[in-house]
């Protein structure tokens, strides 16, 4: 798993930047099993931005053919966003959340 840096933050358009390169890193690494990757976004708004639509309009500005071939490349599979408001985590697949596509299930929990 893989988590994004906060949206909340003075730099936060360098987030999609560094969610890339921590991707990227993990294509040398050498692994006894087959693994697959997953990305973590926080959601919860602050100040008015949301932190799923933030992600998703900076992963929009990658042309599509890229993002899926990046997708493949690493492998990342899922996508999930934490709303510690709403105790759920949404879960989407890569491609999906690009498309902007329904979750293919929302996870509620409590605490």
């Amino acid at each position: 798993m893989i988590e994004t840096k906060s949206h909340h933050s003075e730099d936060a358009r360098n987030g999609v930047h560094k969610l890339f390169g921590e991707l990227l890193k993990e294509t040398g690494r050498k692994r006894k099993v087959d693994a697959k990757f997953g990305v973590l976004i926080p959601s919860d708004s602050f100040n008015g931005k949301d932190g799923e639509e933030f992600y998703r309009s900076r992963f929009k500005k990658i042309k599509r053919d890229k993002y899926l071939g990046f997708g493949c490349l690493i492998p990342v599979n899922y996508i999930f966003v934490c709303s510690n408001k709403n105790k759920e985590v949404k879960v989407f697949n890569w491609i999906d959340f690009y498309d902007k596509k329904p979750a293919l299930r929302i996870i509620k929990y409590s605490r």
